[in-house]
């Protein structure tokens, strides 16, 4: 609890991952990366779960945050599933991690962690938005729309 600050979110995430932990060398690896992030910000202790993840996760995970968040999970599962991911079993476990919720048929996702994910997309090029993964941002749109002419 102490390494999480108490922070509701971070407890219920880590707890999601540890239930994901099969041996002890896992717990002591996820632990390990828990007490050198203590006195890091929220989005750095968050990044230990999405570090977790499988190529195929991490795809579903920074589309869902960066475009996804309160769209009908039905047309994103088309969408994957036309260029070739397979995104069932990715959804599931970001569910079983606690960064994933779908409600009424929408993905729905606590603004952190939402953040976190499109801190990483930021991060992949912070001044030339258009060589990012993706766009969400508007003036980024149009920015890169008008540039790449």
């Amino acid at each position: 609890v102490s390494i999480s600050n108490g922070l509701p979110l971070i407890l219920r995430v880590f707890g999601s991952l540890f239930k994901t932990a099969e041996t002890p060398e896992e717990w002591n690896k996820l632990l390990e990366d828990l007490r050198l992030r203590q006195d890091s910000k929220v989005h750095e202790k968050l990044r230990i779960c999405y570090d977790s993840m499988n190529d195929n996760e991490k795809l579903i995970f920074l589309d869902i945050a960066c475009l996804l968040v309160r769209k009908n999970v039905e047309d994103a599962i088309y969408m994957w599933e036309d260029h070739n991911v397979s995104p069932n079993l990715a959804i599931r476990s970001l569910q079983n991690r606690s960064l994933v919720r779908i409600n009424k048929g929408k993905f729905e996702m606590h603004d952190q962690i939402r953040d976190m994910g499109r801190e990483i997309v930021l991060r992949e090029s912070l001044f030339l938005p258009r060589n990012r993964s993706r766009l969400w941002r508007e003036r980024d749109i149009v920015d890169s729309l008008r540039n790449s002419q």
